[in-house]
This record gives C-alpha cells, sequence and structure tokens, in this order.
C-alpha cells in the first residue's frame, strides 16, 4: 500500500461532494440572486465543516498505520489547521472566508455563474487536495514521534513529476526533530521511520 493510497480515496470523496454542493448551490443562486451572500455562506461552512471531517479519518487512518500508540484528537488537527503553514503559505481556518469572499465577489460583480463556480470548485479542491497530504504527514510524524522513533527517512513519491530538490533528499535520514519542510506546494514526498 503506499503512504497516500487512503488520502486519495477520501480526497475522492471529497471532491464527489463538491461537485455536488457547488451545483446545488449554483442552481440555487440562479433562481435568487437576492440571497447571494448567505448561500455562499452556508455553501463554505458545509464544504469546511465536511473537509475537517474528511482531514480527521485521513489523520486517524495515517496515525494508526504508522503504529501511533495514542489516538488523532480533533484538538490535534484543528492546532494544526490554526498554524500557518509553510508550503501554503497561509492558515487553513482563514482560508475558508478568503475563498468565499472571492467566489461571492465574482458572482455579485456579474461574473459568469458557470464559469465562476468552476473556478472557484478548482481553487477550493486544491486547497483541500493540499493539506489533506499536510495532515497525511503530520499524522505520520506524529505517530513516529509517539513511538519514539529517533530518525526518519525522506521518501519521493517515485514518478515523472518528482522534482531536484526532492530527488536530490529520497532516501536521506534526518533525526525526527530536525526534518525538512517540503519545499513546495503539492509536494507528495513523505517520511518513513527508521528503526
Amino acid at each position: 500500500m503506499k503512504f497516500y493510497d487512503y488520502t486519495d480515496k477520501v480526497l475522492k470523496y471529497l471532491r464527489r461532494y463538491i461537485i455536488h454542493e457547488f451545483n446545488r448551490t449554483e442552481m440555487q443562486i440562479r433562481t435568487d440572486e437576492l440571497n447571494i451572500i448567505p448561500k455562499t455562506v452556508d455553501l463554505y461552512d458545509r464544504l469546511y465543516d465536511e473537509a475537517i471531517k474528511a482531514f480527521l479519518k485521513i489523520a486517524k487512518h495515517k496515525y494508526k498505520e504508522c503504529d501511533g500508540t495514542d489516538t488523532i484528537e480533533i484538538a490535534w488537527l484543528m492546532g494544526l489547521l490554526k498554524d500557518a503553514n509553510p508550503i501554503t503559505g497561509y492558515i487553513f481556518v482563514n482560508d475558508e472566508d478568503r475563498k468565499r469572499q472571492y467566489y461571492t465577489e465574482s458572482l455579485l460583480s456579474g461574473g459568469d455563474v458557470s464559469r465562476e463556480t468552476k473556478k472557484a470548485m478548482r481553487y477550493l479542491y486544491g486547497s483541500f487536495k493540499e493539506y489533506a497530504d499536510i495532515v497525511t504527514n503530520e499524522a505520520a510524524m506524529k505517530a513516529y514521534s509517539d513511538t519514539g522513533t529517533e530518525f526518519v527517512q525522506w521518501n519521493t513519491a517515485e514518478d515523472c513529476r518528482v522534482c531536484e530538490d526532492c530527488r536530490e533528499k529520497d532516501g536521506h535520514i534526518y533525526p525526527i526533530n530536525h526534518a525538512p519542510v517540503k519545499p513546495h506546494y503539492g509536494c507528495r514526498c513523505y517520511f518513513t521511520k527508521v528503526n
């Protein structure tokens, strides 16, 4: 089983959910243009709530898969999502308002509803995908740390999209407390414990 298999499975569900909810809201907006703001607020609240549930499932699964001795709690996840992330450059929980406002403003300014909806779906899914990968990695690192692992090994996704920075790190071993931060958005590298 590959490191991100379960994450990818949950992301497929999340993608379908995003498409369904945006399409439903788009139909409502077309018939009730006076309530764009409350409809988009409700949409983004539902989507972010569902994403947090999905991230918690991912974290619990990865933690258990990596032999974690404890459990992952929602407080751990929310702490992770409330911190500024060096890869994305923003804070996940603050991003909901930013993305919602952008979508709402594009609709209020007379933008093409279908085009703006597709763009908003793409941006939101990209963000959820990146954070699902971050949660997966952080849950694994928490499991390693909780079980007393002292060293971890950098592993690439071993596909044609591996960048030069990541290729150079592939196979290198680091003290768990000094493991390097992923160098870029969309990085699918991961750490495994070294016994």
